[in-house]
């Protein structure tokens, strides 16, 4: 098998600033949803530890 070089200058790529790359990865949006999701967590497992019906 054997691979080939390919010139990147031929496939128009641009470098992308720092705002361009956080728009790209999902912006705000990434991080209000770990934090709840992380709340949801938080939660499920203060419901597991403390449920008195769940605990029977």
């Amino acid at each position: 098998m054997q691979l080939e070089l390919v010139n990147l200058d031929d496939l128009n790529l641009a470098e992308l600033n720092a705002q361009e790359i956080k728009e790209v990865e999902g912006g705000w949006i990434v991080p209000v949803l770990r934090g709840l999701a992380y709340l949801g967590l938080m939660a499920v497992a203060y419901h597991d530890a403390n449920c008195e019906q769940c605990n029977k």
